[in-house]
């Protein structure tokens, strides 16, 4: 009967009345009721016959005949008549729950003394990923598979796992190699396991909340990661949200992506008296689409099915939502005071098409995590630093303490039942109640600009979210928009103003960076991947759509009708090889910026290009956005465009011009994806020279060689840079300067190196001739000293360098680029990094959730850098000397007879003093270049050089 893979259909559906109460979970609230009154007593009775989910945290739980084990629940809900739908929570992988204490599992990959969970220990997890897999998933599928065909089931997979993997790498304990291969493992394992094993079983994996993932560089990590995992997805029916969270489920917008997608209906201001834009985590404002449960999922949903070919649908834990403004930050997640019961288990959902079911995927009233003291009196083991927030329960003179996660807690049921909103929330109430009906122009709002002409969009009808379905009319098409360009046509570019008190200027950022507020009179777009423009690399998203609005209404409104969208019309298609493609070039012309006005989709635009503009010669894709040119001499006046791609038409189309373009090609070979994410693509590195080891660069970092200025007159971009040193004979190395590139040309650039913060020189390889062996430093990791959940502020300065960082990368800045940065800050829930420059850090460090501080081992220490590309090779026998804190002043030597190495020694602090007297304030600390031997001591004996206005004024 259940025998097939349970991805086609919805499992709630057809079974409403009979989704299973588990006494286990019903019982725990016998004791409460007892000691309540009232209103709270009324709202107790009601949710104690609520069904909610069960979870199967320790593999002890699998088997057993009682209400206490899977098992023994799966036998007692098929006996009913009929057999009642279950619903489970998978949730034991090794390593478990990374950045949280309060829920840590009994599985580890290593073991402490204590046999605890050892989360900085690295490795490969192999012991762990066997123990769940024999200890766990087996027991967990044969269980499954036994009562697949006695009645529906239902599996949420691993809660906050994968979305974990997806974004807290900077994490020190979700970042740990062994945690990475546990989770990716562990999920693959499991996955594979259920959907082969017991097919009748419906599973949905977790995906975290809007809070978390509706940032969408965080979604595309997501997304990403699991197209590169080994994953059934086409045996997986979607996902689960908001699994034991807070986030309020909302009123879902009208889809109008402003880039990939991300649904920009409530950014940049937009319509926010609109219920849909009911924000009160203030998410929008910074650039999130999942300022409510149900426009995350929408915005999931689509990313899915376009990138990963899902027909996927969510399932929104509701059990704990019904209020949705009573925390001061909504990163606290530990029992928040004054939270409220949502809305019950139910199949009635404001978008049957979006979502298949509300439901409590988490019992109200166990608790999130225990306060630093237990209700004994004795100190919790597992005590969380973020249980301890302002916001949560236990920490108010006159609150109980709280219990550790999964347990009873009294004192916070009583406060979901006396806040409980069955219904909904009041925002949720009265869009039910409207009868308006919404596009992307809502409220009087000026309209984004379009690409292509598009269909006048019919009205779409707000969900309404009261408990009795009613049947639809013939639905109206709506069209999916065409992609706006990044952040909005009028959206600075990186490291430009976007905000501040007398600024009247654009408040949006290009995609790919961040306005963040330095001063109250400055604002400024920044990077969110440090040395990146405002389009980080990534795969490029196709045009997202979204499934049909299914409206609930109140059972006097009359019926309304379900959209489906507009059938896509075909772009006429252009002939193989019309166009010539050119990266990194443009042709302008004639002032003329564009040759017809508006810019285009990229993925129409060449097919208007060949059919409709009979002047058309080229085509020019830059990011999400296409432009036409109708210069007749292109070819010749392209010059360097950074992010621009040219398109030159090579034959003119002789057929009748067609009508407006819609949609996109079906499959058009030569017509480029959009690139709003994506870098240009560049030729691969020529074959070594012969004797080089393998390697055409080397890397140095903190350097570089400026006589010659920039070689050849031109900037280019560090992903195209080498290649085009390579096919210049007389270059000798390119530098690196944030998200810029330079050519160097003369021939002792290698002799010449000077100390150059923020600049890192690649040298060409096969223009040095030795062989010694480069002296590089420890990993990164080792040169740190973790704190978790803790940070260090001060000097009213929240940020060192007013940048933002990425924890993949902030700790080589901090090494390499920054000599006073003495820790870094990584915020694993935001996926960010800051920089800390105050000498007393670790002495200062105070209790912050979510925050890790690595706290530098060694001051000021400046050391070569691995190059990312290509293995390391030897440059001209040369070794690098790494420094101490009291070698402030270094410069290069000659290594000769005593008498001229003293010489040489009063000569250079004889001029060391003039440059101290000089510019004692901007005193740093670089690397030098000693040339050695294998039996040399490595020594710092001279003074560093300084660059002034980009010239080289070091001492001779």
């Amino acid at each position: 009967l259940r025998a097939q893979a349970r991805a086609d259909k919805n499992p709630f559906l057809g079974n409403e009345d009979s989704f299973y109460v588990n006494p286990g979970n019903s019982k725990q609230f016998d004791s409460s009721i007892a000691t309540a009154s009232g209103k709270v007593k009324e709202n107790l009775l009601e949710m104690q016959t609520v069904p909610s989910a069960y979870w199967i945290d320790v593999a002890d739980k699998i088997r057993g005949d009682d209400m206490r084990h899977m098992e023994g629940i799966l036998r007692d809900a098929a006996s009913k008549s009929p057999p009642q739908l279950v619903v489970l929570i998978w949730y034991d992988l090794p390593n478990r729950d990374c950045d949280a204490k309060a829920s840590n599992g009994e599985i580890c990959c290593y073991y402490t003394p204590e046999k605890t969970c050892d989360y900085m220990k690295t490795g490969d997890c192999k012991e762990g990923i066997a123990e769940y897999k024999t200890t766990y998933v087996d027991p967990f599928v044969e269980v499954l598979a036994e009562f697949m065909d006695k009645l529906p089931i239902v599996v949420i997979m691993e809660p906050d796992s994968l979305p974990n993997l997806a974004t807290n790498t900077g994490h020190p304990k979700c970042g740990n190699p062994a945690t990475k291969a546990a989770y990716q493992q562990g999920v693959e394992y499991a996955l594979q396991q259920v959907t082969s094993k017991a097919p009748g079983v419906t599973v949905y994996l977790d995906a975290a909340h809007g809070g978390w993932v509706g940032w969408e560089n965080n979604l595309m990590k997501f997304i990403n990661m699991l197209q590169d995992m080994s994953l059934p997805l086409d045996k997986v029916r979607g996902f689960a949200t908001n699994v034991a969270n807070y986030q309020p489920l909302g009123v879902q917008c009208p889809w109008c992506p402003d880039a990939g997608y991300r649904n920009g209906f409530c950014l940049n201001g937009k319509h926010q008296s609109h219920p849909c834009c009911t924000d009160p985590c203030k998410l929008s404002s910074q650039y999130n689409f999942g300022n409510n449960e149900l426009n995350y999922a929408a915005g999931l949903v689509a990313a899915a099915n376009g990138e990963l070919g899902m027909d996927a649908h969510v399932i929104i834990d509701t059990g704990r939502n019904g209020i949705t403004d009573q925390r001061q930050d909504c990163a606290n997640w530990c029992n928040p005071r004054g939270s409220g019961a949502g809305i019950k288990s139910t199949t009635k959902t404001a978008n049957t098409s979006l979502v298949d079911a509300y439901y409590w995927l988490k019992t109200p009233g166990e608790s999130d995590g225990c306060s630093e003291t237990l209700p004994s009196g004795s100190k919790c083991p597992r005590f969380d630093a973020g249980c301890a927030s302002p916001d949560s329960l236990g920490a108010g003179p006159s609150e109980k303490p709280a219990p550790e996660a999964g347990h009873w807690y009294d004192f916070q049921v009583k406060q979901l039942a006396q806040n409980a909103c069955f219904a909904g929330s009041p925002d949720e109430i009265k869009a039910m109640t409207s009868s308006a009906a919404d596009t992307c122009e809502a409220n009087g709002q000026s309209q984004q600009p379009q690409q292509q002409p598009q269909p006048q969009p019919q009205p779409q009808p707000q969900p309404q979210p009261q408990p009795q379905p009613q049947q639809g009319n013939q639905p109206q098409p709506v069209p999916a928009p065409a992609p706006a360009p990044p952040g909005g046509t009028n959206c600075g570019g990186p490291f430009t103003q976007c905000g501040g008190t007398s600024w009247e200027g654009p408040l949006c950022c290009d995609k790919g960076c961040q306005c963040m507020n330095n001063t109250a009179d400055y604002s400024q777009c920044v990077p969110l991947v440090a040395g990146s423009t405002c389009a980080p690399s990534g795969r490029s998203a196709a045009r997202p759509t979204l499934p049909p609005q299914t409206v609930v209404t109140m059972p006097t409104i009359s019926p309304e009708p379900a959209p489906m969208p507009t059938p896509s019309a075909q772009v006429s298609p252009i002939p193989t090889g019309a166009f010539t493609e050119y990266l990194g070039k443009d042709c302008y012309g004639d002032g003329q910026h564009n040759a017809y006005g508006g810019a285009g989709d990229p993925s129409t635009c060449m097919s208007q290009c060949f059919h409709q503009h009979k002047d058309c010669v080229a085509v020019i894709i830059w990011r999400t956005s296409c432009f036409f040119r109708t210069t007749k001499d292109c070819v010749s006046k392209l010059t360097d465009a950074m992010d621009h791609k040219a398109y030159i038409l090579k034959a003119r189309s002789t057929g009748a011009a067609p009508g407006p373009v819609l949609a996109p090609v079906p499959e058009p070979a030569p017509v480029p994806a959009p690139v709003d994410q994506g870098t240009p693509a560049v030729s691969p590195l020529p074959s070594p020279p012969a004797g080089s080891g393998g390697g055409t660069f080397k890397t140095l970092s903190g350097m570089d060689c400026f006589s010659g200025k920039n070689a050849y007159g031109k900037v280019s971009r560090p992903e195209v840079c080498k290649q085009e040193c390579l096919a210049k004979p007389d270059c000798v190395a390119v530098v690196k300067w944030g998200g810029l590139c330079f050519f160097r040309n003369n021939p002792l650039c290698h002799k010449n190196l000077e100390g150059s913060p923020d600049h890192t020189t690649y040298l060409r390889v096969n223009q040095q001739t030795s062989s010694q062996p480069l002296q590089v430093a420890s990993s990164e990791d080792e040169q740190f000293e973790a704190i978790a959940e803790h940070d260090c502020f001060g000097d009213n300065k929240h940020n060192a360098y007013h940048r933002i960082g990425e924890p993949s990368t902030c700790k080589s800045e901090c090494l390499h680029n920054y000599p006073d940065c003495t820790a870094v800050i990584i915020w694993s829930e935001k996926n960010m990094c800051f920089f800390r420059n105050r000498p007393d850090c670790k002495a200062n460090a105070k209790p912050a959730p979510k925050h890790t501080i690595f706290i530098k081992k060694r001051a000021n220490t400046m050391v070569m850098q691995k190059d990312e590309l290509l293995p390391d090779e030897t440059v001209g026998g040369m070794v690098v000397a790494e420094t101490t804190p009291t070698t402030a002043w270094l410069r290069r030597v000659a290594l000769g007879s005593s008498l001229l190495a003293a010489a040489a020694i009063f000569a250079v602090a004889l001029q060391s003093a003039v440059v101290v007297a000089r510019r004692w304030l901007r005193t740093r600390h670089h690397s030098v270049v000693t040339e050695a031997t294998a039996d040399t001591p490595l020594v710092s004996l001279c003074p560093s050089t300084e660059v002034v206005n980009g010239e080289n004024d070091a001492v001779a």
